[in-house]
């Protein structure tokens, strides 16, 4: 939120305003009309914005009224009064804006450019509503409606999808990706549909009636023979999805939340992570103390000048996405590994089957609970959120200390598997 100052501000004020911080970005309250800031960019450059509840379900909207100094402190509030009365009589100008340059964009595109089909749309649908959700949402959001839904109909009129089709693409995901994919792809059509209804795009949402399917909780948990080959088989992977996969195992943190890791969100001189309430699942800061391993792991990957994500390919700038083909080069390295070894008495090649990397974190858990650690603090460390009226209100121990003490037994473990060494030190029963 926009900061307040002590007094209302002034052009003056205005013209000295400076960034807090170098390449850091600034929003200072104008104070006198609700709603209206003057936002300062990191190279210094200035504008005006406008927050307000939109008047249809009382999301919060930014609208940029304009630059400065080319729009000065007067006409900024001029001009931020008469929008403000246009939203007091319903109007939407920030999602106005959106709706116009997508439509602009989608005009310029040849093909699926037709006002009224699906792919239209979807994309009003991703600039007023995808886009104020959490970045996590939003990737997940726009993988299901960019991949699956635009793909099958994005050149149909959007008033002429039918339940049947809605059903048979549903069936076709169920048989291609399983039951969950389904589920969650038909979550998603109906959250579309719902929001091409309420904004008058179309007037039935295909996929009323239509009910998810009963889902088998996975139970997957990697053996350390198993653990052994993909470790050994993420040492041959190259940056960066080596270095990835071997956090995601040490650290049991969600595959996104630990893509999009960057050096900004590194504490106490690099000892703990602090995972931002922005790109949380769960919402709200999660602090994992780093172990020893994961700091090693950390400190020879290299360091970018555009940008400090910890995984990229882009100089920093934007973080790694798309796992499933590194993991398959992965899988492949740790299958000839264990075929090598089988070859020589050890395991057969085949139990790596089945494994997803969601499972790294299932296993890690797994083994904190074999080795005495407490249930709160194994959930402190998956950073589970513990809705109880004791949690919420009394007890707000972070378990900071009992989390570190936890992740650092789990990595020594994996370093004694790996290297063949004995762990350092004993597992300390955590059930305070």
């Amino acid at each position: 939120m926009p900061k307040k100052l002590s007094h209302i501000l002034t052009a003056t004020a205005a013209e000295r305003l400076r960034p807090t911080e170098p390449g850091k970005r600034r929003d200072v309250a104008d104070g006198t009309v609700p709603g209206l800031f003057l936002r300062v960019a990191g190279n210094g450059a200035k504008s005006w914005s406008l927050l307000y509840r939109r008047k249809l379900d009382g999301q919060l909207r930014r609208f940029r009224v304009g630059d400065f100094p080319a729009l000065d402190l007067k006409a900024a509030r001029k001009s931020a009064r008469a929008t403000l009365e246009a939203i007091e009589r319903g109007a939407d100008p920030a999602g106005d804006k959106a709706r116009a340059r997508v439509e602009k964009r989608m005009a310029q595109e040849a093909g699926l450019a037709t006002p009224g089909t699906v792919a239209w749309a979807a994309a009003l649908f991703d600039a007023e509503h995808i886009a104020a959700k959490k970045p996590r949402t939003q990737v997940e959001q726009r993988r299901a409606i960019n991949k699956v839904i635009v793909p099958a109909w994005g050149a149909r009129p959007l008033t002429g999808i039918a339940k049947a089709d809605v059903i048979t693409l549903i069936k076709t995901a169920k048989a291609k990706s399983g039951p969950v994919a389904a589920n969650r792809l038909l979550t998603m059509a109906k959250t579309f549909f719902g929001w091409c209804v309420n904004s008058d795009l179309t007037a039935a949402n295909p996929c009323l009636g239509l009910k998810t399917t009963s889902e088998t909780p996975r139970d997957r948990v990697l053996s350390d023979a198993e653990l052994m080959a993909l470790w050994t088989a993420f040492g041959e992977t190259p940056y960066p999805f080596g270095p990835y996969f071997k956090l995601l195992a040490l650290l049991g943190q969600r595959r996104h939340e630990t893509a999009i890791m960057r050096r900004a969100d590194l504490r106490d001189q690099g000892a703990a992570w602090v995972i931002p309430r922005a790109t949380r699942k769960a919402g709200g800061e999660h602090l994992v103390p780093l172990p020893t391993f994961a700091r090693e792991i950390i400190a020879e990957l290299p360091e970018f000048k555009k940008g400090d994500h910890l995984f990229s390919t882009t100089d920093g700038l934007k973080a790694i996405s798309g796992y499933s083909k590194p993991k398959a080069r992965a899988d492949a390295l740790a299958r000839a590994s264990l075929a090598k070894a089988h070859a020589e008495g050890g395991p057969k090649p085949d139990i790596l089957d089945g494994w997803r990397l969601h499972d790294l974190r299932r296993t890690m858990a797994t083994w904190m609970g074999s080795a005495d650690i407490a249930p709160h603090v194994v959930a402190a460390v998956l950073g589970h959120v513990d809705s109880s009226v004791t949690r919420r209100h009394y007890n707000l121990h972070t378990y900071a200390k009992e989390k570190a003490a936890a992740l650092e037994a789990w990595a020594e473990h994996v370093r004694a598997l790996v290297t063949g060494r004995a762990a350092v030190g004993n597992v300390v029963a955590l059930r305070g």
